[in-house]
């Protein structure tokens, strides 16, 4: 459907094609290229995208960014050109991962407090502690992607295995929150989990390719909540910390990136 929309709108438009997975992405992305020659067209799953884009040969002028997941760790590749990947695991973590990052933190947190919880735990960035809690859920996601597992991550509550008072991960409290949200029945016992996270830690070592940003927006609103946020913010949900991440990435940040290299 996406490529009979594309073929139809080439009778009228010369310019290129960029197709993206969902809005978000379409609305992050179109801040950095010249609208008049470049348009977005959302294909709303990564597959999708990528299948779009081996419809067409280079001269239409089509190509996919896409997120890059964990791909790249379990020696998945795409065998078409013109499909580019972001840096880190998705466009969340990518803009964690920039200066951006800063930005967003000066205008959400309380200076005093944010330093306080950083110097009490050892370390120097927040960036840090959210990529030691993200981990096991990145690796989780990871086993279960491989595996074939069926776990359901959406709609899970985070409050029920993050630690309001360290953002770190219960590993056992995951597993059982991940079951109890899950419809069916997942075919390994918590010990062979643990057993696999485990492995999965000491195998997987780019952790920004493990990490999804979905996760750790969810870890950093809790902070901001009960931690190190601005006490004249209302209770931010980790959809208001994904607004405000990709509001803060501006194209001085994307231009430091290896997208768009």
């Amino acid at each position: 459907i996406l490529a009979g929309e594309i073929r139809m709108a080439r009778k009228s438009y010369s310019g290129a094609f960029a197709v993206v997975e969902g809005t978000d992405d379409a609305r992050l992305y179109t801040d950095f290229v010249d609208s008049d020659h470049c348009v977005f067209k959302v294909a709303h799953s990564k597959d999708k995208a990528i299948e779009t884009v081996a419809k067409f040969s280079d001269s239409w002028g089509v190509f996919a960014i896409v997120d890059a997941d964990e791909w790249s760790l379990v020696g998945k590749s795409v065998p078409i050109p013109h499909v580019f990947f972001t840096d880190t695991h998705d466009a969340e973590t990518m803009i964690i991962r920039s200066e951006a990052f800063e930005k967003y933190l000066r205008h959400r947190t309380h200076d005093t407090s944010l330093g306080r919880f950083l110097s009490r735990y050892g370390q120097d960035n927040l960036r840090a502690v959210l990529l030691m809690s993200g981990k096991p859920i990145g690796c989780l996601r990871i086993i279960n992607n491989s595996g074939g597992y069926g776990m359901k991550f959406k709609g899970l509550f985070f409050n029920n295995f993050v630690c309001n008072r360290t953002l770190s991960i219960d590993k056992e409290k995951l597993i059982d929150s991940v079951r109890t949200n899950t419809a069916k029945t997942i075919s390994m016992s918590d010990e062979d989990i643990q057993d696999e996270l485990t492995k999965a830690d000491e195998t997987y070592s780019d952790d920004w390719l493990i990490v999804c940003g979905h996760d750790l927006a969810h870890i950093l609103s809790i902070g901001l909540n009960e931690i190190f946020g601005h006490r004249r913010f209302h209770r931010t949900s980790s959809e208001d910390v994904e607004c405000g991440l990709r509001l803060a990435f501006e194209k001085e940040h994307f231009q430091q990136t290896d997208l768009y290299e």
